[in-house]
C-alpha cells in the first residue's frame, strides 16, 4: 500500500510546487508592469530590496520551493522589455524534464509536462 502512496504524495508535491513557482512568476511580472507604468527604477541587482521592487511593489522577496530562485532581467527578445524568470538548481526538478534555466513564464507553460 504504501509503495502506491508515495510516488502519488510526490507526485502531489512536485505539482503544488509547479503552480506556485508559476503563481509566484505572475506576481514578479505584475510587480514589474505597475512598476514600469509609475516609471520606478528596477535595479539591475537583486539587493535585499529584490530589484527595488519590495515593499512597494512586492511585500517581500519572492522565495519559491526549495532549488527555484527568481530574478528579474531582460526578455530574450528585447532588453527594455524586464521579465520575471525562475532558475533551478538542478535539471529536471519536480518531476518534469527542464533545463536549470533561467526560465520566464512561457518557457515554462510551454515545457509539455509542466
Amino acid at each position: 500500500m504504501a509503495a502506491l502512496a508515495i510516488p502519488r504524495l510526490a507526485g502531489s508535491r512536485n505539482s503544488a510546487y509547479r503552480k506556485s513557482i508559476v503563481a509566484d512568476l505572475r506576481t514578479i511580472e505584475s510587480a514589474i508592469a505597475i512598476a514600469q507604468a509609475e516609471e520606478h527604477t528596477i535595479n539591475a541587482d537583486v539587493g535585499e530590496d529584490f530589484y527595488n521592487l519590495v515593499p512597494k511593489y512586492l511585500a517581500t522577496a519572492p522565495e519559491g520551493p526549495a532549488g527555484a530562485t527568481y530574478s528579474v532581467g531582460p526578455s530574450e527578445e528585447d532588453a527594455n522589455d524586464l521579465r520575471a524568470h525562475v532558475k533551478f538548481d538542478a535539471a529536471n526538478q519536480y518531476g518534469v524534464t527542464v533545463t536549470v534555466g533561467p526560465h520566464t513564464i512561457e518557457d515554462l507553460l510551454d515545457t509539455t509536462d509542466w
